[in-house]
Formats: C-alpha cells, sequence, structure tokens
C-alpha cells in the first residue's frame, strides 16, 4: 500500500502544531496590504492580521498560492514515494483548488486534488478526520469516499456584524451596505455546497444565538457526537453568548480561534464562523 502525504491550505484555522504532529504540508494564501505580500499563517498570523485590518481604509487582497508552488511541494513528495491528497478550502471563495489542479497535471505522480467545499473549522475538522484515516492506513479510495461522507455530516454558518466590509470587499452593494449598517442588521449565512447563502437578517445578538441554537439541536437529533469550533474575529460578547448556549450538545470542548484573514477580510471585525460536525462512532 503507497503512503499518502496530505497537503492543505492555510485556512483550516488548525494549530500549526497539529501539521507538524501530523506530517501535514500546508501551502499558504498569500495577502496584500499596504503594497506588501505576506504568506498567511508563516509570515502574518490571524491575530496580526486582524490588527491591522481594523486601522486600514482599504481592505486587503487575498490570492490563491502559485501553482508553482503547488508542483514543487508535490514533486518533493512523489520523489520520496508518496501519493498525493491534496484537500483545499471552497473553490466559491479563492482559486487555491484551481491552483492545485492544475499543479497535479504538470508532476509525475499520483495526485488527487479535493474540494472540501468549506473553510475555517469546517474545513479543519474534514483535515483532522483525513488524518486520522491516514494514520489507519486506509486507501486513497476509501479516504475520498469518506470525504465525500464528510461533508454532508458538517455544517457552517457565518455571522457578520459589519456589512460595510462585504460591501468594500465587493460582496454586497454599496446601496446594501449602507441601509444594513442603518439597520444594524447581522446577516446569518450558512455555507451551502461551498457558497455562502444568506439564512436570515437578525437584528439582535440574542436572535443570532437562538437561530444557531436551533440549528445545532436539529444536528444532535440526527446525530450521536457533535464536534463544534467557533472562529471569531474580535466578537466577545456574540462568542460568549453564542459558545455558552451551544455547550449542552457536545461532550467535547468547543473550540474557539481567530479566524482566517480569508474570512475576516470580508466580515470585519465582531463575526463569527460557527463549525459543526456530526458523527456517531
Amino acid at each position: 500500500m503507497s503512503k499518502i502525504k496530505l497537503i492543505v491550505d492555510s485556512t483550516h484555522d488548525l494549530p500549526a502544531q497539529y501539521l507538524k504532529d501530523h506530517g501535514i504540508v500546508q501551502v499558504p494564501l498569500n495577502i496584500v496590504m499596504e503594497g506588501k505580500t505576506y504568506l498567511d499563517q508563516e509570515e502574518i498570523t490571524s491575530d496580526e492580521y486582524l490588527e491591522k485590518l481594523i486601522a486600514l481604509k482599504e481592505v486587503p487582497k487575498t490570492s490563491q498560492p502559485a501553482t508553482g508552488k503547488f508542483v514543487e511541494i508535490y514533486e518533493k513528495y512523489i520523489e520520496e514515494g508518496y501519493e498525493i491528497l491534496s484537500l483545499h478550502m471552497t473553490h466559491r471563495l479563492s482559486g487555491t483548488i484551481g491552483s492545485a489542479q492544475t499543479a497535479a497535471g504538470m508532476v509525475d505522480g499520483k495526485v488527487t486534488v479535493i474540494d472540501s467545499g468549506f473553510i475555517a473549522q469546517s474545513y479543519g475538522f474534514i483535515v483532522q478526520n483525513v488524518a486520522e484515516l491516514i494514520i489507519k492506513h486506509k486507501s486513497m479510495d476509501e479516504i475520498v469516499a469518506a470525504i465525500e461522507n464528510m461533508k454532508t455530516q458538517s455544517k457552517l454558518f457565518l455571522v457578520i456584524s459589519q456589512l460595510d466590509y462585504l460591501r468594500k470587499g465587493g460582496r454586497i452593494s454599496r446601496g446594501k451596505g449602507f441601509i444594513g449598517g442603518l439597520m444594524n442588521l447581522k446577516p446569518v449565512a450558512e455555507v451551502v455546497d461551498g457558497e455562502i447563502r444568506v439564512i436570515q437578517n437578525a437584528r439582535t445578538v440574542n436572535s443570532v444565538v437562538k437561530l444557531l441554537t436551533k440549528e445545532v439541536k436539529e444536528m444532535s437529533e440526527q446525530y450521536k457526537y457533535l464536534r463544534i469550533g467557533i472562529s471569531e474575529a474580535q466578537a466577545n460578547d456574540l462568542l460568549t453568548k453564542v459558545k455558552t448556549a451551544l455547550e449542552p450538545f457536545t461532550d467535547e470542548k468547543i473550540t474557539v480561534i481567530t479566524t482566517t484573514p480569508i474570512v475576516s477580510t470580508h466580515t470585519g471585525p465582531g463575526a463569527i464562523g460557527l463549525s459543526v460536525f456530526g458523527y456517531n462512532d
């Protein structure tokens, strides 16, 4: 049975030590602000980025890793006898998977490129599960089939407190951003098939908590166990209330981490991403 090397990008919200401990190779996205390019999670952390974001007048730009970087990494591990599994964030939010697919066609070796369909901890939970399957010496076909099941067991909700960042990033019109700001709306969106879809425009923090609790309760009725993670961007009050409301639905510790710059670029401060993974064994 061939060895499998797991390659990921930098939007999974997992600790660097976890990647090191499990031999996972990260290819970082690029962040461009004030004329300087940073490698995500290598030259700037999520916390450092958020602090800079708040002070900037112009929203920074993000871009996928260069195809050549993927080629370099693929060739390195192919030469060491590995089969490559390149697992990435949803193609709806980045061209990363396109770069990986192009690179896969340029190397002489077995490379399987998969779109996780998610970002932040929902993507990270899938990465963790795949890492465990590799440890168990599962085949590539078995892992690919398992990932498709993992996608159906995952949910990712985004709560956005400042519509102005979505407007600056071109995600909504100037008019909607202005009106939304006046009305103090807090859109709650779900990532479905890799696409961000608004499911409710909440007016208060309590209504956000109520909606998220309802969604998690429904998952708890479908699965025996839930793994829950909250990726946040200086959303202290909202974070505390959501975490407290959801703790009864899981026996595991809810992981809280500053969200990836790819998310906070478009949401701004005050936002959270709620990741939930359900399983029965």
